[in-house]
């Protein structure tokens, strides 16, 4: 189970690629995915807010509804990050999405509804990209304390504030 409040929010789900991978995504289409961190951005506002959507991302969905579903089907989760009451989704992908060491790997990708002008809610970088590589420009934008969620080998969760210290 995850253990995400079940408030509204905002969020992000890594995924590490070991090896390249084509995949089909919906109607988007077909597309090579090369080894990285794929960062995708959402926000969850609907019945049981975070916990309900980063946990479909978490665990896999039996059917596809957004594109992040096609993904989540073969490539696993690696952690998961978010911060409450606030609608910070295009925010965030353009703040990663101007970082130097993020690129846009599917142009449209997650952002099929977007009215903000973002390329994609997904973005990849290096395979050894850290959590804080991905989480402190998103702090550094000042909109509020973000909690990460690793992904343990053991299949366990483990949480951290964004000082590093675990959250119950």
């Amino acid at each position: 189970m995850v253990c995400c409040p079940p408030k509204p929010g905002t969020y992000v789900v890594a995924f590490r690629l070991q090896a390249e991978r084509a995949l089909t995504v919906g109607r988007l289409g077909t597309f090579v995915f090369e080894p990285g961190l794929y960062v995708y951005v959402g926000s969850a506002f609907g019945p049981g807010g975070l916990r309900a959507r980063v946990g479909r991302h978490w665990h896999g969905a039996r059917t596809p509804r957004w594109h992040v579903d096609y993904l989540r089907r073969t490539v696993p989760v690696a952690w998961a990050a978010w911060t409450t009451g606030k609608r910070l989704e295009c925010c965030w992908s353009q703040a990663l999405a101007a970082d130097m060491a993020f690129c846009v790997p599917v142009p449209g990708f997650g952002a099929s509804d977007c009215r903000s002008g973002c390329h994609a809610h997904l973005l990849v970088g290096a395979l050894e990209t850290s959590p804080a590589d991905v989480l402190v420009p998103l702090v550094a934008l000042g909109r509020g304390a973000i909690t990460l969620m690793m992904a343990s080998a053991a299949g366990g969760d483990a949480h951290h504030g964004a000082g590093g210290e675990p959250n119950g």
